[in-house]
């Protein structure tokens, strides 16, 4: 996993790098990348192969190239002219079964918008395709992760039956903000997303947050809770924020409740302590940690702790 970092309009973005379904994900364009070979020299190669983006402020419309430098790149490998639809939206609607475990899919396809959703290209050559994102100005779409899922797929050129396809996931998260209007979208919401704690010293161990769970079924739900660390694997897998490292211990992070059960359409409030080994190498650096909450039925949500200990 190579992470790369861009800040632009407060968001940050993070580039996964994974290899997935029948798409090759290179670290970058100067980089040799994961190719698709098919029968008669057919190659495809997608890029980025994942992002995630933070920090999205809902009524601003992004244009994730000129916020972070990043366009969709298509590129043909093979010796003869292809033609390449593309789709973005949920991922289910695009043939992506599975995805990154707290991020649930985007509410509607329509936010995330392409230049273009077909291109034809050259031997041997690449496209570039422009990426947006309009997610309307309502209070409920803060504090939220959603994933979009991408189809890049090959048109059947004359004589053709074989043809690629890749399937990247994209992942977004809203920024975190306390202090809601109305509660937030989503079965299992989160108040804040992100727990920004001021600077603490070595040895702490106090409250410093807490995280109010909403339940917006109907039904009532038990929730487990858990402090987490996302472990190096390959394939996708939760990035820490730009600037910050995973803490060292899952056990510097401490929920009040391990389990609770919350009625439906209620909320409950959660607190969060902070404990700090009293180790001279922690000092100077930024950690994070997260909270995780996941209901009886398998459904998921984080939320970050960023912390820096002086």
């Amino acid at each position: 996993m190579v992470k790369l970092n861009f800040r632009g309009f407060g968001i940050i973005l993070i580039v996964l790098l994974a290899l997935s379904n029948f798409c090759g994900y290179p670290q970058e364009e100067s980089k040799s990348p994961v190719e698709l070979k098919g029968a008669g020299g057919l190659g495809l190669t997608v890029e980025p192969g994942g992002f995630i983006l933070q920090n999205l402020v809902p009524g601003k419309r992004v244009d994730i190239f000129e916020t972070t430098g990043l366009a969709l790149v298509i590129y043909n490998r093979s010796d003869s002219y292809h033609t390449y639809t593309i789709k973005g939206g949920k991922p289910e609607e695009v043939g992506i079964e599975g995805w990154l475990k707290g991020y649930e899919p985007i509410p509607e396809s329509s936010w995330f918008k392409l230049e273009q959703e077909q291109v034809r290209i050259p031997p041997q050559s690449k496209a570039y395709v422009k990426m947006y994102l309009e997610i309307p100005e309502e209070e409920k779409f803060y504090n939220q992760k959603w994933v979009v899922g991408l189809s890049v797929a090959g048109v059947p050129e004359p004589g053709e039956k074989l043809v690629l396809s890749a399937h990247p996931s994209y992942y977004l998260e809203t920024l975190g903000k306390d202090g809601l209007k109305e509660k937030p979208f989503g079965r299992l919401g989160l108040e804040p997303g992100v727990l920004s704690i001021e600077k603490v010293g070595l040895g702490v161990n106090k409250k410093v947050g807490k995280i109010k769970i909403y339940n917006n079924d109907s039904e009532k739900h038990t929730y487990n809770i858990y402090s987490h660390i996302p472990k190096e694997v390959s394939g996708d897998r939760i990035t820490s924020s730009q600037g910050y490292i995973w803490i060292k211990n899952e056990e510097w992070l401490k929920p009040s409740w391990g389990k609770v059960t919350i009625q439906g359409n209620s909320s409950k409030e959660l607190e969060v302590d902070l404990v700090i080994p009293n180790e001279d190498e922690l000092k100077g650096k930024n950690w994070e940690g997260l909270i995780f909450v996941e209901d009886d039925k398998g459904k998921a949500n984080f939320c970050r702790v960023l912390f820096r200990v002086e």
